[in-house]
């Protein structure tokens, strides 16, 4: 810890006279080659003694990668205590490497935004240095094994080429998972296909199951550097204002909710559809297969919500953020009210809809899955599918009148018990504002906010080289706490990255005024930044 202490001090006196980056409270260690020559940087084993990096441990406040680069390579800032070989600080040399020519010529200091066909994300890989490009995706920034400057991943593959990465940090060094499997697939065929020899070989092919896991695998891992105009969801200016709910005061009960529409409150991803496309909160454009979108009215506005059933959430929101491939058989549009007749009373928009669309199916409340409770008219013989529009995709939210407290307590117990969110009132006679609005209430009995997620920690035990927990900050950007609980085996392996926006969950605050027992419950890509909870207050006026 004396060490680590003097260390902190000699870089704060010395860095302020740099002028190249504001100086971060916390160490953090990060390995680096070895001072022996090598034949490659790449083939270095990490030192048995920790270099000392320092950085903010919010990331959203880190410096850019050139200044810390900078700093370092022209100062050769080292561990003067506890650091014998001095080594530069986490370089590999790449800098004065002679390699091939990159596919795509990025001059240094340029910057370029790519996208993924698989999910609606952008990366920015950059140029910070002679011979070294960095990249804002998780393959790269968990790369912390490895010399800032001989990192990659198949983003700076794609851009740059093969050729020039494997001469830059070596064969196998951020490829996709995908292409290795490719290539395991492709030498066993070839050596399946080869003459015999006098060993036996094994010339089993992969099964069907396999083979559909790797395509699979293929298509959530394809991204691509110049994507064709067809394949972007285009944002349209503010995009489409839509009804937004306000809390509903369990706790003081100050508000009679009889007479009042009940519906459940779906975990589904907002949906707005203008007769055209499907847009999100933020104007989005969804990239929903054609035949789903053939089902869809030309002639009527829709609100509602793509919906794959509870608990789901995530798994439906990485589903419609997809750009190609995109399988919408389990999906259904959960639909609430119709904005193109907005200045109706409430009861006559629902009256038109259902007279368009069936409504959902009343088991809804007790099904995992919407397409299983409400099948298409292509896979049932009932009349009122196939009469009606939508060809059983579109269903109407199904509606009830509210006679009092006992009945809303009661139906908001059935929901929870089945694993719902909890239920929607809608204020009788209302019209449609395209604005929060206090004419629709949603009843639950947590709190659901967003946090900004900042940083992974890695696992321990079972979940040992996983994510451990997220570590997000509040609506502030200066509250952290850690969200742990609700991530599953795969979310693990392939977290949120950071700078990413979450929805969590929790029961009440803390006394600090930080989120008990905080559980995942999805990544979002429709909000702009972190949001709070607006916390009821309690009834004694604390």
């Amino acid at each position: 810890m004396a060490a680590i202490a003097s260390s902190r001090s000699l870089i704060r006196h010395t860095l302020p006279k740099l002028h190249l980056w504001t100086l971060p409270t916390r160490p953090r260690i990060i390995p680096a080659p070895l001072a022996e020559p090598s034949p490659h940087p790449f083939a270095s084993p990490l030192s048995s003694t920790a270099r000392f990096a320092f950085q903010e441990d919010a990331k959203s406040h880190l410096e850019p990668p050139e200044v810390l680069y900078e700093a370092l390579e022209l100062h050769q800032f080292v561990h003067a205590s506890a650091v014998n070989d001095r080594t530069p600080l986490i370089f590999g040399g790449a800098k004065d490497m002679d390699l091939p020519e990159p596919r795509t010529k990025l001059e240094l200091q340029e910057k370029m935004d790519i996208g993924s066909e698989s999910r609606c994300k952008k990366h920015t890989i950059s140029h910070f240095a002679p011979n070294a490009y960095s990249c804002t995706c998780m393959s790269w920034t968990m790369s912390r094994g490895r010399a800032i400057d001989v990192r990659s991943c198949k983003h700076l593959r794609e851009v740059l080429g093969d050729e020039h990465e494997n001469a830059r940090v070596g064969p196998g060094v951020g490829v996709s998972r995908s292409k290795l499997k490719k290539k395991a697939v492709k030498d066993s065929e070839a050596s399946a296909s080869a003459p015999s020899t006098n060993k036996k070989t094994s010339s089993k092919a992969p099964t069907s199951g396999q083979q559909a896991s790797a395509k699979k695998a293929d298509e959530d891992e394809m991204d691509y550097a110049a994507p064709s105009k067809k394949k972007v969801k285009k944002e349209r200016d503010g995009g489409k204002e839509v009804l937004l709910a306000n809390s509903f005061d369990l706790e003081s009960r100050k508000q009679d909710p009889t007479g009042w529409w009940i519906s459940e409150k779906l975990d589904g991803v907002r949906a707005f559809w203008d007769g055209k496309a499907l847009w999100s909160r933020r104007g989005m454009q969804f990239a929903a297969p054609d035949d789903f979108l053939a089902k869809l009215p030309k002639d009527h506005e829709l609100d509602g919500e793509l919906f794959l059933g509870r608990n789901r959430f995530d798994e439906t929101s990485g589903l419609v953020r997809r750009l190609n491939g995109v399988d919408y058989s389990q999906v259904r549009f959960m639909v609430f009210d119709i904005p193109s007749r907005g200045n109706e009373p409430f009861e006559k928009r629902q009256q038109f809809l259902l007279s368009l669309f069936p409504p959902a199916d009343p088991s809804t409340f007790s099904a995992s899955s919407a397409a299983a409770v409400n099948p298409t008219a292509a896979e049932t013989s009932a009349s009122e599918v196939v009469e009606k529009r939508g060809d059983g995709v579109v269903r109407v939210l199904v509606q009830e009148k509210c006679n009092g407290w006992e009945h809303l307590m009661r139906r908001l117990e059935e929901v929870k018990n089945v694993g719902g969110e909890g239920l929607m009132l809608r204020k009788p006679d209302s019209k449609y504002e395209p604005k929060r609005s206090s004419t629709l209430l949603k009843v639950k009995t947590f709190y659901d906010a967003e946090a900004l997620v900042v940083d992974h920690e890695p696992g321990k035990g079972k979940y040992e080289g996983m994510l451990g927990s997220l570590v997000c900050v509040m609506e502030d950007r200066k509250t952290k706490f850690k969200v742990g609980s609700g991530l599953k085996d795969d979310r693990r392996m392939h977290p949120p990255p950071i700078g990413s926006i979450i929805t969590y969950r929790f029961q009440e605050l803390t006394q600090q005024n930080i989120p008990r027992f905080p559980t995942f419950v999805g990544e979002r890509f429709d909000v702009e930044g972190p949001k709070d909870a607006v916390i009821a207050p309690t009834g004694n006026g604390n």
